[in-house]
């Protein structure tokens, strides 16, 4: 996903209406994705790679985010942002709202212009009449063929659908400082968040991420480092370059510096099952041992298990030098009769 930019006001008589509505994109198909267990050889073990952790990168990154699943391997395309760098924007962007006073439980409404062309509406529940995004309280941005332009840092996009908040818990200053824009540390806080037919294309290299699906959200942010786990049941991605994929009963953690640098340190771990186009079926991921490394670059460690049907199974063992990593096969998932076929290759190989 690109960027959102939304020039949301920090004040204003709001119109009390039912709920607002967001445009579907065409780009979202319904492509059926085969979720019967995929039996992992020597052959398909590249594809099956490829199925499990390309979509990850979607999910969330690390660093410069040049690297992909979760900072893992490395993609030819240009990305954009991953699911969570939205999903704490927008949470962030939504904690600075401020709304005119409303009766408790009354739902206010805006609908402003995107930068270019197009529309977002903004939707708020005031559970508590506090006319700031509080506990308790919902906000759905729908966007409506929302254009922003290209600058200097990313590529423009055109954004549908919609996307809801709602915070469930906080602990410490929600709300942003007046005079630095910024929330104070530590924080922490965990929100739902639901997409229903969100796309966003690329105006620039012309790809499409669309998404369906519900993910719970728990952060933390210590003024030096942000921790934190993105889960849930379901969550669809339909992405032009690497085709659609269902993710069930998932998980993402995660360790980042607030402030990337070469050397700044983060790691992450993945646990899901995971139905793809590209794997022509689901694989379950795990990830025994976290992956680690520094600021945009490749893992340094780390161990990551890809099992199919009749435990079937492909690890991945990220080497010390950032650059390659190690492929084990093991076709049926005993000690015989056929051994594990081992698999030197590069991160950008995969």
């Amino acid at each position: 996903m690109k960027r959102i930019h939304l020039a949301l006001v920090s004040s204003g008589v709001i119109w009390l209406v039912a709920g607002c509505g967001g445009g579907y994109s065409t780009a979202y198909t319904d492509t059926t994705i085969p979720t019967a267990a995929v039996q992992i050889t020597t052959a398909n073990a590249p594809a099956v790679a490829k199925g499990a952790v390309a979509p990850a990168q979607s999910m969330t990154n690390t660093g410069s985010g040049m690297v992909g699943v979760v900072g893992v391997v490395a993609q030819t395309h240009m990305r954009s942002r991953s699911i969570r760098d939205i999903a704490l924007a927008d949470f962030n962007r939504a904690r600075g709202l401020k709304f005119s006073p409303a009766a408790a439980g009354a739902i206010a409404s805006l609908t402003l212009p995107c930068t270019t062309s197009g529309t977002v509406s903004v939707s708020f529940q005031d559970t508590d009449s506090s006319t700031t995004f509080t506990v308790g309280d919902v906000l759905i941005m729908a966007f409506n063929n929302c254009v922003e332009p290209t600058t200097a840092t990313e590529n423009g996009s055109t954004t549908n659908g919609s996307m809801t908040f709602a915070i469930t818990s906080a602990n410490g200053p929600l709300q942003f400082g007046a005079a630095t824009g910024t929330s104070g540390a530590p924080f922490t806080a965990s929100f739902t968040l639901t997409f229903s037919y969100f796309t966003s294309k690329d105006n620039v290299t012309n790809l499409t991420d669309s998404i369906n699906g519900d993910i719970s959200f728990s952060t933390s942010d210590n003024g030096t480092n942000t921790t934190g786990t993105m889960s849930g049941t379901s969550l669809r991605m339909d992405n032009s370059a690497d085709g659609a994929f269902l993710m069930t009963n998932y998980s993402f953690s995660f360790t980042e510096a607030n402030v990337v640098t070469t050397t700044s340190p983060y790691s992450f771990s993945v646990n899901m099952t995971i139905a793809s186009v590209v794997a022509n079926g689901s694989v379950t991921i795990t990830t025994p041992t976290p992956f680690t490394g520094q600021g945009g670059g490749n893992p340094t460690a780390g161990v990551m298990v890809i099992t199919g049907a009749n435990n079937s199974n492909l690890t991945l063992t990220a080497l010390s030098d950032g650059v390659n990593v190690q492929l084990v096969v093991d076709e049926d998932g005993t000690v015989g009769p056929i051994v594990p076929a081992t698999i030197n290759t590069t991160w950008a190989a995969i």
